[in-house]
């Protein structure tokens, strides 16, 4: 039997791995929370390691959140600070729980790192409330009122207006936060047999809140014949599609289908998509090509290559170079302060780091085949610090025109 891996890159909703042995008591929207739930004890930590002991009987007639969070997880994090302010404007109205799987140490830590002052469950506190609230992805909240579970949410909708309705006048958001398996196509019903099929496609344009922004790859030993993009922008799976570096993407900056991202809620609500391809084995190798030709027949846009003048910044070496490495040590290196130091590596290497930190393209006319020692601070905000110890190290990093080929996404109707 073929071994099938999945592998999944995850960015604003994250993956929670911890796996849990799951009872038959999950709760639901409308639920009564049970006695068992309400009687039991729950171990908290602060950012200072302070511990505090947790009853829910202690919160009645408060609305509660239970807040499910890890600390690799960036979304959590914002959540978490978002909430410590809701917690500090609603007073004795609102009690948020933060609770996550990692132990006492790293929940600390973390708060402490972040100057969250909010108290956290923690390692079997958090096994035992996720036996009544399973979740694949964090954040997770639920909202409960009156021993009943009211809401499951994302982040997204822990709003002030929200957090106003559910206290004052018993209104709760409806839209339900269910999780989806991305081990399956998206969307599919449970009693569709993967072993047949042949062919999958779908495009969905709706921020999921049971789904993560990212990417799984369908593959089978080494061969990739699926790819399943989720809570995406329109121009972040169209470079997917074309496999070019996003600085080479050329569109109407003023459309917003075509951002990047944009924190703003009401473009978090239009402008998302999901969208999941699978195709046969033996058409694995035109994955993207296909791809990419469906996104134009169905997206309203259309994608294509051509060679255009573009503003890049070039880098070169000046008549006083002087940075040929003087060392057989290699190293590539980037300090907390973001201070790159180079030993013994190459003028790509410097490329490589340029791009890595600065908006527009770098492209290296240096003609260096020699190893070079070079030290320079990386800040994307300051270019001419850059520019100007690049210029004393005898190399030059300025812009200029040069055609190159771009993707060039246009609307089509």
């Amino acid at each position: 039997m073929k071994k099938i891996a999945i592998s999944i890159a995850l960015a604003a909703l994250c993956l929670n791995f911890k796996a849990v042995a799951q009872e038959k008591i999950s709760l639901t929207v409308g639920d009564k929370v049970p006695n068992q739930l309400l009687e039991a004890t729950f171990s908290t930590v602060n950012q200072s390691g302070n511990s505090n002991r947790l009853n829910f009987r202690d919160l009645k007639h408060k609305l509660v959140i239970i807040d499910f969070w890890a600390s690799w997880c960036g979304p959590c994090l914002e959540s978490l600070v978002k909430l410590e302010g809701l917690q500090n404007q609603f007073g004795e109205s609102l009690f948020i729980i933060p609770s996550t799987y990692e132990d006492s140490d790293k929940a600390k830590n973390t708060l402490s790192k972040k100057k969250i002052g909010l108290f956290s469950t923690y390692g079997v506190n958090n096994e035992i409330l996720k036996k009544y609230f399973p979740h694949r992805f964090v954040p997770h909240q639920i909202w409960i009122k009156d021993g009943i579970v009211k809401a499951i949410t994302s982040g997204a909708e822990t709003t002030i207006e929200n957090i106003v309705s559910a206290i004052r006048e018993d209104k709760f958001v409806n839209n339900t936060k269910k999780d989806l398996d991305l081990s399956r196509p998206l969307f599919s019903s449970p009693s569709l047999n993967e072993k047949n099929l042949k062919y999958y496609s779908l495009l969905l344009n709706e921020n999921y809140p049971g789904l993560p922004t990212g990417v799984s790859y369908r593959t089978v030993d080494t061969t990739t014949y699926g790819i399943s993009i989720t809570n995406s922008s329109l121009r972040n799976i169209y470079q997917l599609a074309a496999k070019v570096d996003k600085k080479l993407i050329v569109r109407d900056t003023n459309d917003l289908n075509l951002h990047v991202y944009n924190n703003d809620q009401e473009w978090l609500n239009r402008f998302l998509y999901s969208y999941e391809l699978r195709v046969p084995l033996a058409k694995s190798k035109d994955l993207y090509k296909i791809m990419l030709n469906q996104l134009n027949l169905i997206t309203g846009y259309r994608a294509y290559f051509s060679r255009e003048p573009f503003k890049c910044l070039i880098l070169k070496q000046h008549k006083k170079f002087n940075a040929v490495s003087k060392t057989a040590e290699m190293r590539n290196t980037m300090d907390q302060n973001g201070k790159l130091d180079l030993r013994g590596a190459s003028a790509n290497d410097l490329t490589s780091r340029l791009n890595d930190a600065l908006p527009f393209l770098v492209i290296n006319e240096t003609g260096l085949k020699l190893p070079i020692d070079v030290s320079v601070p990386l800040d994307p905000a300051n270019l001419k610090t850059i520019q100007a110890t690049l210029f004393k190290q005898g190399l030059s990093l300025d812009y200029a025109i040069r055609r190159i080929e771009v993707l060039v996404i246009e609307k089509t109707h």
